[in-house]
């Protein structure tokens, strides 16, 4: 459940912000609200293929490390974005079903 909460205040957050629109390119509120979704969804899809396992490094290596992953995150949230709400919300209502 705190998933799907997540999902939503992420995706309000990101439609009230509307980060990617500028005076010279407008696009749309729901597009800032999907691309911190994305990035939550790629996260979580990345986590499960990749770690965090950098076991030492420098700051400068840390940082380009996390840039990088987010980054990727990105992108592959916004592929596997609908599939993982969807799955989250589908163990929701199977849980809401057994009480």
């Amino acid at each position: 459940m705190k998933y799907v909460i997540l999902y939503v205040a992420l995706f309000c957050i990101g439609y009230e912000l509307d980060f990617m629109s500028s005076e010279t390119v407008r696009h749309s509120p729901y597009e800032s609200g999907y691309i911190l979704l994305a990035l939550v969804c790629g996260w979580q899809a990345l986590n499960r293929i990749m770690p965090l396992r950098m076991e030492s490094g420098t700051l400068v290596a840390w940082g380009i490390y996390a840039l990088l992953k987010v980054l990727a995150a990105v992108v592959v949230g916004i592929f596997t974005a609908p599939l993982i709400v969807l799955y989250n919300i589908y163990k929701l209502i199977v849980e809401f079903r057994r009480e």
